[in-house]
């Protein structure tokens, strides 16, 4: 398979731009114009002007594997103004993630030093605001077209060399989810649903009772978080290097309040910030805005997450939709399919008791007991079923939640904001701290590979160590994975309080169970991407939201799709072969997406 590597130049202006439109929004604009597309392969480099391109070249790549720096952006353009659909999609901007998170950029400009190459020549000066461009301009812009379809292509060759085969199917399959998008939008459902939305937004505060104070004072807000079972977020402050409430608009904990599935919290968070809008409001515009040109299209980020595991992008926060929310209900599939969704049933905790060798947890997964009521049962004193609901849910928050280190007193508020989408549950200091200790008592081997990795966290910190962890495989500052994927701890430093990481988000502490969870949300994603793989050779891949696939199934052979992909997500990895894993998965078929 021949490898290509593209890069399109397209009209910009200071209101048609990517600084005000999202990439769907500027690509499947009426104003959108494609100047010139360059191309690297082994035997050319060159460019086509537009009409070039689109009529003749364009057809060329479906038999190729096409490298692109950001093969979403490129991606929709060749997909949406060309009909066109490569055998293979690469993308350097996805690889970088995995190979250099240590990199403050990972632009084509930045990686070109890194590598040594010479630097990008676009002159975006020369054509912004033109439409149509006079030969010499457009001679210079195709150059520097041609030139970063060549840094691309070098960079992408070097790349190759060292990054995961099975990943780059990975990538391909990401791409494919945004350029080849078939979700199509209720949109009356969903405008239904925002007009409610607005008017009972308006009563919330009053009727939570919350003082306008609580909204100006750190200490009040954080007091107001606490009453609704929120932990307040954190950060280290860049001036006085402590701890500070991390309420700033541009915290990632103030994000995630504003994105909150707790509409009190969503709504008390953005009034804090003088935000007329909150989260759904604004993701419910979009979607609608988005449904009047076609498609939806879903883009994540490859390797959005340190673990490895997927972020929402363009402004979409398509893995951010809540479960039985509206804003999933109102994507549908189109005439004569369905959407099928499987999600793996307690995936991290399987795969942390597996790799601890906790047996009798995994023996119960494979006996089906109820291990949620057992563990009820053990805290309560008496027996517990599935009727009992709120004392199951807090077996289930056990069971769940305090397998990497939770601490009693953030357990208590864990369960009071209502752990793993259930009910709130009102515990006292002294019950959290029964319920932590029960987890512990009842699970030897899980403590005992939390003190495993504390010495794994000096390995690393040391950066000398290779050898192998269960599935893992420590190996200088980086945790491999089976697939030969990693997790970096290139990063890694210490003080008198202990380890921390370094990266976009800050400083962030590094302990036992942090790491445990780190490589144990990473295996899980290893996992699901393999099955997301197998299943993807049958049936088209829309999403992936943490642990479930969603996919669109022809309405003749829905139930057996929806089999087929819930078998493929329990088969047990060839690489977990050395005891029991058993693995487990239900999922659903609708018109809509609705699980």
């Amino acid at each position: 398979m021949q490898l290509v590597a593209l890069d399109f130049e397209t009209f910009y202006s200071d209101e048609f731009t990517l600084r005000k439109l999202n990439s769907e929004a500027y690509i499947r604009d009426a104003r959108f114009h494609i100047h010139c597309a360059g191309i690297k392969s082994n035997d050319y480099r060159g460019y086509y002007d537009g009409v070039g391109f689109t009529a003749g070249y364009a057809k060329t790549l479906e038999t190729a594997a096409v490298v692109c720096h950001h093969a979403h952006f490129d991606g929709l353009i060749l997909a949406h103004h060309c009909g066109v659909k490569p055998a293979l999609w690469i993308d350097t901007l996805s690889m970088a993630r995995l190979l250099h998170p240590d990199l403050k950029s990972i632009s084509l400009e930045s990686l070109a030093a890194h590598y040594g190459l010479t630097p990008k020549t676009v002159p975006y000066d020369l054509f912004k605001g033109k439409r149509y461009l006079d030969a010499e301009t457009m001679r210079l812009l195709g150059e520097g077209a041609a030139h970063d379809a060549e840094l691309t292509y070098a960079i992408a060759k070097a790349m190759l060399k060292v990054f995961p085969r099975e990943e780059l199917l990975v990538i391909d399959q990401t791409i494919r989810m945004f350029t080849e998008p078939a979700f199509r939008l209720d949109a009356p459902r969903l405008s239904k649903y925002l007009s409610e939305y607005r008017v009972g937004k308006k009563n919330i505060l009053d009727s939570a009772g919350i003082p306008a104070e609580a909204l100006r004072s750190n200490k009040l807000f954080a007091e107001v978080l606490e009453r609704l079972g929120v932990e307040p977020p954190t950060k280290i402050s860049p001036k006085t290097k402590l701890p500070a409430y991390a309420f700033a608009k541009t915290d990632d904990g103030m994000k995630e309040l504003v994105g909150s599935e707790n509409p009190v919290v969503a709504t008390l968070a953005a009034a804090r910030l003088g935000e007329k809008s909150t989260i759904i409001e604004t993701r419910s515009e979009r979607f609608l805005d988005t449904a009047t040109r076609g498609a939806i299209p879903v883009y994540l980020y490859y390797y959005g997450a340190h673990t490895g595991r997927f972020a929402s992008g363009d402004k979409m926060g398509m893995q951010n939709l809540p479960r039985g929310s509206e804003l999933r209900k109102s994507l549908t599939a189109p005439d004569g399919f369905k959407i099928a969704v499987g999600d793996c049933s307690q995936i991290e905790c399987r795969l942390l008791n597996y790799e601890a060798g906790e047996q009798w947890v995994l023996d119960a997964f494979a006996e089906g007991r109820d291990l949620y009521s057992e563990t009820a049962g053990r805290f309560y004193g008496r027996k517990v079923t599935r009727s009992d609901k709120s004392e199951r849910h807090l077996g289930k928050a056990i069971t769940l939640a305090c397998g990497f280190q939770m601490g009693a007193n953030k357990f208590r508020l864990t369960c009071r904001g209502g752990a793993l989408g259930g009910p709130p549950i009102i515990l006292t200091e002294a019950e959290a701290a029964e319920a932590v200790g029960l987890y512990r008592q009842t699970h030897p081997n899980v403590v005992n590979y939390w003190k495993r990795a504390k010495q794994v966290i000096v390995d690393l910190y040391m950066g000398t160590s290779d050898y192998q962890w269960g599935s893992f495989r420590v190996k200088g500052r980086r945790v491999y994975l089976p697939n030969g994927a990693w997790v970096s701890y290139e990063t890694i430093s210490r003080d008198a309080d202990g380890f921390y990481l370094t990266g976009k988000r800050g400083r962030v502490s590094l302990y036992e169970g942090k790491l445990v969870e780190n490589i144990i949300q990473a295996l899980a994603r290893v996992v699901m991407t393999q099955a997301m793989l197998r299943i993807a050779a049958r049936y088209k891949v829309l999403t992936t939201t943490h642990d479930e696939i969603v996919c669109l199934v022809p309405d003749a052979e829905a139930d057996a799709a929806l089999a087929f992909i819930l078998g493929e997500l329990k088969r047990r990895p060839v690489w977990a072969m050395a005891g029991e894993l058993p693995l487990d998965a239900d999922g659903g078929v609708a018109r809509e997406y609705s699980k």
